[in-house]
């Protein structure tokens, strides 16, 4: 079996192993938590860039007979939004994603560019571009507000609420937290509270994360049907991603594990 083809799987694998992790992570994230954000958001950018990389390598050699040169993927860096906008343009048929979709994109390309130092950056030059408080306003909100249904919201808040109460009952220590928008928070029951909520939003926050590996998944699933090498054909999408993509829109939301043993 050519060499080359096996790398490609290894690197298609990679880019799986990247994405699970990246979802997991954002799975359990929250402001409690930074530094698992930072590890989401590491995973899942990076696993993106390099799927959406292997993507036009594929369309490339299917088209021409030769994979895209290195110093060509190198130019394009580390900017999501040129390569899903250069992957997409390379099919036909729609995306299907909205406009909350590309909000993701924006802030996982804000961050695979400068953001991954955010705290450095906001040392050395007071420059804030910290991605939980993008993430928190841009797309936990907007999910809360424009994808959950008035039940969904009554459903967050009356449990919500129920911890922020049982907090407020107990003794405890909240010195040194804060939230997304960095607010000190100054009691128990406002700690559980917003924990309550981050952890209830985090499986929509994931669904949308799926949704854009599912268009870049379909668009792969076209490249190797149409690839003239016939090693190409033997290529198990579907296997490396099932832990990802399996089940219903409700299944995956649940879901807490998207590692692939």
């Amino acid at each position: 079996m050519d060499e080359k083809y096996r790398r490609f799987v290894d690197e298609v694998d990679f880019s799986r192993q990247l994405l699970g992790i990246g979802l997991t992570c954002l799975r359990k994230a929250n402001f409690a938590t930074r530094g698992l954000y930072f590890q989401a958001l590491s995973g899942v950018s990076l696993g993106l860039e390099r799927f959406m990389k292997l993507c036009l390598m594929l369309d490339d050699y299917n088209q021409n007979g030769k994979y895209t040169s290195r110093k060509e993927l190198k130019d394009y860096g580390h900017d999501l939004n040129l390569l899903f906008k250069l992957v997409s343009n390379r099919v036909a048929f729609p995306s299907g994603l909205h406009g909350i979709h590309y909000r993701v994109m924006d802030l996982l390309t804000k961050f695979a560019n400068s953001s991954r130092y955010s705290n450095i950056d906001f040392i050395t030059n007071d420059h804030d571009n910290d991605p939980m408080r993008f993430w928190y306003n841009e797309i936990d909100k907007r999910i809360y507000d424009e994808l959950l249904t008035a039940r969904q919201r009554n459903l967050i808040d009356s449990k919500c609420e129920l911890y922020r109460n049982i907090g407020e009952a107990l003794p405890g220590f909240v010195m040194g937290y804060y939230d997304e928008n960095r607010d000190s928070i100054n009691s128990s029951g406002e700690l559980n509270y917003l924990l309550k909520r981050s952890e209830m939003l985090a499986g929509y926050r994931v669904l949308l994360v799926i949704e854009i590996i599912e268009y870049l998944y379909e668009i792969m699933s076209s490249m190797v049907s149409q690839s003239k090498d016939n090693h190409f054909h033997h290529l198990e999408l579907g296997r490396f991603f099932a832990t990802i993509m399996y089940g219903t829109n409700r299944d995956k939301i649940n879901r807490k594990d998207f590692n692939r043993m």
